[in-house]
């Protein structure tokens, strides 16, 4: 189908450490052109969502082992045929908004030959926080789109019964792996927020990679850290 619900389990506790390291940390809105960096205390009502700077987000606690978890790592290797890297780590919240933003709608994720994403709810999620939706077996179906694209709900329905579109809701520390060349789209929040963690692994580079290292491997960050539990990590992430 495309899709794993809950491939490991994760205690809330980790999801909640996660947060407090990052609620300091400065944010910023990609579809906002030269926006400015702000805390997330500090967003304006027109702000949809609020990316953390990746450099962060991997400095976080559990984040670096969660991305070098071996069942996680057994999954994709198994689906792809080969051993993944770690391509992008990052955590954005969606916020509440009358208007959608650009991945609010559906779409299909082609920034590369071959990619997973592995997400995890920071936050409680249900429908009125902006789940994750999926349409089932939409990863391998001849449904024909064009690059790019975002379409609506009529346009999905048309082709996919509806029960095959799977809203993901869970407490905070829910997960999910998911094949994102099938179908799939954030639902707006329409009452509280929704904070989410992404790794996304890869055979080929993707263009949402580091273009230089964030780390050096011998920073204090990684001293409790082995070298196999960083042996995927894209050396465009941690220099090694």
């Amino acid at each position: 189908e495309g899709i794993i619900e809950n491939p490991i389990k994760l205690n809330p506790i980790i999801s909640d450490e996660i947060k407090e390291y990052l609620s300091n940390k400065l944010c910023h809105d990609p579809e906002v052109r030269d926006s400015q960096y702000f805390q997330i205390s500090e967003a304006t009502p027109d702000i949809k969502r609020a990316y953390y700077m990746c450099e962060d987000v991997v400095k976080a606690p559990h984040v670096m082992d969660i991305a070098n978890n071996n069942l996680i790592i057994d999954y994709v290797s198994e689906y792809f045929g080969a051993l993944p890297s770690i391509d992008y780590i990052g955590a954005w919240w969606s916020l509440p908004s009358d208007k959608p933003s650009l991945t609010q709608s559906f779409h299909r994720d082609i920034d590369t030959l071959h990619s997973m994403k592995f997400f995890i709810y920071l936050t409680d999620v249900n429908q009125s926080s902006g789940p994750h939706v999926y349409i089932k077996g939409s990863s391998k179906s001849n449904f024909n789109f064009l690059k790019d694209k975002m379409y609506d709900d009529d346009e999905i329905i048309k082709f996919y019964n509806t029960n095959e579109a799977k809203s993901l809701v869970g407490p905070k520390g829910y997960c999910f792996l998911a094949d994102t060349f099938g179908l799939h789209k954030g639902l707006p929040p329409t009452q509280s927020p929704r904070l989410i963690l992404q790794v996304i692994y890869s055979l080929k580079q993707t263009p949402f990679g580091p273009k230089k290292p964030f780390l050096e491997f011998d920073e204090s960050l990684f001293e409790d850290i082995s070298v196999s539990a960083t042996r995927l990590v894209n050396n465009n992430i941690v220099k090694k």
